[in-house]
């Protein structure tokens, strides 16, 4: 498409091989509060990066945490429990959609350097609701 002057846009240039990225999850499901009155549903995400270039890179990784529907806030909650290195809620480029919920780590990686980044969070829902679907989501 045409773009005006000024104006950014992405572009998926494909897989640059020497750049290592590993997404790995794991999910723990738990009745908890007073009589079991809720299910505790805990996602955690690792993402392990490598850099194997020559030159120091600026990598952009994103993760959508669940946004809970309006009208539900008093029943469901999410909570961000743990995150390391700190991410931020991305912000839309010129012309991109916000998405609920997505966050961004930004990091830079010298040449050969690697780096872990974590992120649990837990979805609080009344124990006699289930999402629809099934409760794992990851």
């Amino acid at each position: 498409p045409t773009m005006p002057p000024g104006s950014t846009q992405r572009l998926g240039l494909g897989v640059e091989e020497s750049i290592k990225i590993a997404r790995n999850t794991r999910f723990d499901e738990a009745t908890g509060g007073i009589f079991g009155g809720s299910t505790m549903l805990t996602h955690h995400v690792s993402v392990e990066l490598a850099n194997r270039m020559s030159n120091r890179i600026l990598v952009e990784v994103c993760e959508r945490v669940p946004a809970v529907p309006s009208g539900f806030e008093k029943d469901i909650k999410v909570e961000e429990t743990e995150v390391a290195p700190v991410w931020q809620k991305r912000t839309p480029l010129p012309g991109e959609v916000p998405v609920e919920g997505e966050r961004a780590w930004r990091v830079v990686l010298q040449p050969g350097e690697a780096q872990t980044l974590k992120a649990t969070w837990t979805v609080k829902i009344p124990a006699s609701k289930m999402l629809g679907g099934g409760n794992r989501r990851t």
